[in-house]
């Protein structure tokens, strides 16, 4: 993935391809994007109010005007000979020339498309979406990397011909599944070379994720909800932050021509400053660190039953994630997060409007079974907890401050486990995944804790 980078090139409004501004595009995982042009996409005057009278015209520009001028809803451009898309910009500076009669303009990017032109009036969509996020490697666990170390049984020095290392790689085949409404799941693996050929050189290893959908073409939100859906899941599972490492959009119309040859599908890459980052590199990642592996998970059948699960209750599952990735979130916060993704989760499943927050929690912690009994022990204290710590964050108006204390934080711990175990019950997770969980140093450490903690306030 392009953490960063920095074109030139020309850029105008869908509208008025004659105009086109030169411009500096920059792009930057923390930064965001943004677009300098040296020069200025919309003349001061054309959202001004224009009055005619006794031969004079005259024009006044008010806020209004000025904030209407600066909105730019879709851009188009072209550097290094590719084409972009720009979406959701605003200028965020301008200098409009009107005394040193050199004109400027600095615009905040939300999304970059590079690799085709959408059209201004043109619905954003696309037929498939290809991506890849950290830790994704890590918790499949498989490698096509095989190495072998030679020597000499007499322990002379290997000949000039004999190598004294020697890796192989080779490329797994793809594994697809298909969900209930239609879309396809593939989880496909690539092997590659890096180094300079001189000091270094090294083969390498990834899986990244592609979906195809149903239908010709679909929204690209959906797309990117789909996208969103596993790396909900690889993040639950490596315990991180799994952040996107690409994100690449195939529409059927974006294709490269070959002489004499077939046309060619070509992915559009999509840039964004993704509210997700990953915490860690995954090198800092080992199986021991993981919640489960893919295989405990039940392989790509996992797949398929987690997207069938997760379109149904993206909602609270939203809710529950950001509470592992907004890192400067209020704990209590996160708890009422997890709480209400409790509820919305059951009302969704059990349909009923009117139930009190225990017995929503108490069908829940009835549904994960009993590994969640392990974890916290006397269910009905940690209950009265829970409902004790929510009411009292929720229902103070502001007057009381945003706690962060340890109390709170092993409560929206357990409250997170809770969501978790339940989801993966609906998915027909394998027991030994469950089995896996228990043992893992995060779930035994908060057991601890929790208990603790509830049978001190008994």
């Amino acid at each position: 993935m392009e953490d960063e980078f920095e074109v030139r090139g020309n850029w105008w409004l869908p509208q008025r391809l004659d105009h086109k501004v030169p411009g500096i595009l920059k792009f930057s995982l923390e930064r965001g994007a943004e677009l300098e042009l040296f020069g200025s996409l919309r003349s001061i005057f054309e959202h001004a109010e224009r009055a005619e009278g006794h031969g004079v015209v005259q024009f006044s520009i008010t806020e209004q005007a000025l904030e209407l001028s600066g909105r730019y809803p879709r851009l188009h451009g072209e550097a290094n000979g590719k084409p972009y898309t720009l979406v959701d910009c605003f200028s965020v500076h301008r200098e409009w020339g009107i005394s040193s009669g050199r004109e400027s303009e600095v615009i905040h990017v939300n999304r970059i498309m590079r690799g085709a032109i959408f059209d201004q009036d043109g619905v954003l969509e696309g037929s498939g979406i290809s991506f890849a996020v950290t830790y994704l490697t890590n918790w499949i666990l498989e490698t096509g990397i095989k190495e072998r170390h030679s020597w000499r049984e007499d322990g002379q020095p290997l000949g000039e011909e004999d190598p004294r290392y020697t890796l192989e790689a080779f490329e797994k085949p793809d594994r697809s599944v298909t969900t209930i409404d239609g879309k396809t799941v593939s989880l496909k693996h690539r092997v590659g070379i890096e180094g300079n050929r001189i000091s270094q050189r090294s083969i390498t290893q990834g899986f990244h994720f592609h979906i195809d959908s149903a239908a010709h073409k679909v929204p690209i939100d959906s797309l990117l909800d789909w996208a969103g859906d596993l790396q909900d899941l690889v993040s639950i599972c490596s315990l991180k932050t799994a952040g996107f490492e690409f994100v690449r959009l195939w529409h059927p119309d974006v294709q490269r021509h070959l002489p004499d040859g077939p046309a060619i599908p070509t992915p559009i890459d999509l840039f964004a400053q993704w509210n997700a980052k990953s915490d860690q590199p995954p090198a800092a990642i080992h199986k021991g660190d993981l919640l489960f592996t893919f295989e405990d998970f039940g392989g790509i059948q996992g797949i398929r039953r987690w997207m069938d699960v997760a379109e149904r209750h993206r909602s609270s599952l939203g809710r529950v994630t950001a509470t592992r990735y907004a890192r400067s979130m209020f704990v209590s916060d996160r708890l009422l997060n997890c709480a209400a993704a409790l509820e919305g989760l059951d009302r969704t499943i059990t349909g009923y409007t009117n139930s009190t927050f225990k017995t929503r929690l108490g069908r829940c912690h009835s549904l994960a079974g009993e590994p969640f009994v392990t974890l916290v022990g006397d269910v009905a204290l940690w209950a009265e907890a829970i409902r004790y710590e929510r009411d009292d964050i929720a229902h103070h108006f502001g007057r009381r401050a945003r706690s962060s204390n340890i109390d709170t934080l092993y409560l929206w711990q357990s409250l997170y486990f809770l969501y978790v175990f339940c989801l993966f019950r609906l998915c027909d997770t394998p027991g030994d995944a469950f089995n896996v969980m228990k043992q893992h140093p995060e779930y035994v450490r908060l057991s601890r804790q929790i208990r603790s903690l509830i049978q001190g306030g008994a």
